[in-house]
């Protein structure tokens, strides 16, 4: 017999918009897609975002994190990441929430860097790497190339953190078996979970 499925922690989701990344990707927009919703994030908004799911999670007893999503968190100015990390560890003081976690560029990530979040109770980092092809990253003007992604991996594992990759099929450039080269870089790499949006 199979063992149970580990539970999935809730992850409550504080979008911050495109913030912190310099590249504009031919396939990212999120202003567009978010419609009017304001780029910056309030204290107030970020309070009732997270008291909501709390109060859904009341009964199901799921661990909790609080993720900062839709821009490169390590981006953001040094005052504005500290503003942001100080009202999540409120609640990680108050027992409701277990870590944080982040998403961010594979090239905005350094040894001190890591060490600030890890102080400040991130746990978890994704890297929006798209692709292991060197190839459709420069057409979809991503800034970096797959090295960097490696390195960022091998940080991130050095310094004891939970990791995942982004990644994107069908990209500009990219073919079947750059794809499925990708998929077998990703495995090599282990991260401990990959999205893979179309």
């Amino acid at each position: 017999m199979l063992p149970d499925p580990p539970v999935k922690p809730l992850i409550i989701p504080i979008f911050i918009m495109n913030r912190g990344c310099p590249q504009h990707c031919t396939f990212c927009n999120e202003k567009i897609a978010a419609g009017n919703f304001s780029p910056e994030v309030t204290q107030d908004f970020f309070d009732a975002e997270v008291a909501s799911y709390l109060r859904w999670n009341k009964d199901k007893a799921r661990r909790v994190e609080i993720a900062f999503y839709g821009g490169s968190f390590t981006g953001l100015s040094p005052d504005d990441q500290k503003r942001l990390l100080s009202w999540a560890n409120i609640y990680i003081q108050k027992g409701q929430v277990e870590s944080i976690r982040i998403s961010t560029r594979p090239d905005y990530i350094d040894s001190e860097q890591l060490i600030f979040l890890h102080a400040n109770g991130v746990r978890t980092i994704e890297i929006g790497a798209q692709s292991f092809n060197d190839q459709a990253l420069d057409h979809i003007g991503r800034g970096h190339d797959a090295r960097a992604t490696e390195t960022a991996m091998q940080l991130l594992k050095a310094r004891g953190f939970k990791t995942g990759l982004h990644l994107m099929a069908g990209l500009p450039g990219d073919t079947r078996e750059s794809f499925l080269s990708t998929l077998k870089r990703t495995v090599e790499l282990q991260p401990d979970t990959v999205r893979i949006h179309p």
